[in-house]
């Protein structure tokens, strides 16, 4: 494990390199809110010849089987306040709940194990494809409506 400290921030934050890779990155405040999030190096200039795979496992993973939108491993959290969300960029994909720091543990173990344990059903993706391609159409990327979805 090696740990670095960044001062150069508007908030100091500690960066630790867990012996498996893993980079943790964390910020002390005094704020009563956090954001806990996780960040994959692959986004959508890594969909190769798949084109939208990156924002497709994102809905997937991050809003898991529920038809409400809220991860069935999140939806205890919600009492509490927490507000999570997503984003595909070109070289990532990021996940991430704001909540009440006395929360931190729960939202932490809850977004790590929905990034390890990966689960879904053709009928969610046969769901989730119209989504996307609204979003698609909506979005900044609608001249790449992708023959994936189609």
């Amino acid at each position: 494990m090696i740990t670095r400290s960044h001062s150069h921030f508007p908030i100091p934050v500690c960066e630790t390199v867990l012996s498996n890779g893993l980079t943790v990155i964390t910020a002390e405040t005094t704020s009563c809110f956090v954001r806990v999030g996780i960040v994959f190096a692959a986004g959508s200039l890594d969909d190769g010849a798949n084109p939208g795979a990156a924002h497709f496992l994102e809905h997937l993973l991050y809003e898991g089987t529920a038809r409400d939108g809220v991860h069935p491993k999140l939806r205890y959290l919600h009492r509490t306040g927490i507000e999570e969300n997503g984003e595909v960029g070109r070289s990532s994909t990021e996940y991430w709940v704001d909540g009440y720091k006395e929360d931190f543990g729960s939202i932490l173990e809850a977004l790590f194990s929905i990034a390890c344990t990966f689960e879904y059903t053709t009928a969610y993706v046969d769901r989730e494809r119209p989504v996307i391609l609204q979003e698609l159409d909506e979005g900044d990327d609608a001249d790449q409506r992708l023959h994936l979805w189609e």
